[in-house]
């Protein structure tokens, strides 16, 4: 008997505590209504992996270093040739570099042809020579005309000392040795009248034979005899 109350009383027990889940199932359905369930009402870590369901949890609900780094994904296919940018800004110019060394001299150039004459030059100087001839030292001698004689007046021939030939010639402008100086030279380009070693001197302390105020000149050959030397004189 007690065997069989012990049981019936075990099993009201059960029927009182299934009651008991039952209606507080019903309520809680009854009571809470769609989305009213917010953190504030959920107890803090009460929540467990039974909890959760599988896929609804996101990365961002995740602190960092939980989630586990995923494998090197394979190479993705290359993307497409990309638009040429556009052209960069002029850079500075460099500085300028040594000179280099001088080249050699090149070979000197074909001569060019001659330029036209220039325009006359204007006139010189007026010279220092007075007077000036050619003379022509024959037994008569006379004053050539080519080129032009110049302030000589007149040439005489008288008998000299040993030989020599005296020539007296007269100046015109009143030059005579007291004021002027008298040159004379053979005149090498008479070939006709002139022959070897002819000298020609202007005698400064005049002749006796000349007229007063003339200038003497003496010829003679190179062994000092007599000779009809044609000359050239300039009196300055």
């Amino acid at each position: 008997m007690r065997h069989i109350l012990s049981i019936v009383r075990q099993q009201a027990l059960g029927f009182v505590a299934l009651c008991v889940a039952l209606s507080g199932t019903a309520y809680a359905a009854a009571a809470l209504q769609a989305n009213s369930v917010t953190s504030s009402t959920v107890k803090n870590s009460s929540l467990t992996s039974a909890d959760i369901k599988n896929g609804t949890l996101l990365k961002q609900d995740f602190k960092a270093g939980q989630l586990p780094t995923g494998g090197l994904g394979a190479a993705g296919a290359a993307g497409s040739k990309g638009d040429p940018g556009t052209n960069g800004t002029n850079g500075i110019n460099g500085t300028n570099g040594l000179n280099g060394a001088a080249g050699a001299v090149g070979a000197t150039g074909p001569t060019g042809a001659t330029g036209p004459t220039g325009a006359t030059g204007p006139t010189g100087a007026t010279g220092s020579t007075r007077a000036y001839a050619r003379i022509d030292g024959a037994t008569t001698p006379s004053i050539r005309s080519t080129p032009s004689a110049f302030n000589i007046s007149s040439v005489t021939r008288v008998a000299g000392i040993g030989g020599q030939q005296v020539y007296c010639i007269v100046a015109a402008g009143g030059l005579t040795p007291a004021n002027a100086v008298m040159l004379a030279t053979p005149d090498i380009d008479d070939t006709a009248l002139n022959g070897a070693g002819e000298t020609v001197q202007v005698d400064g302390g005049g002749d006796p034979s000349c007229p007063a105020g003339a200038f003497v000149v003496r010829t003679f050959d190179k062994n000092g005899d007599n000779s009809q030397a044609s000359f050239i004189v300039m009196v300055a």
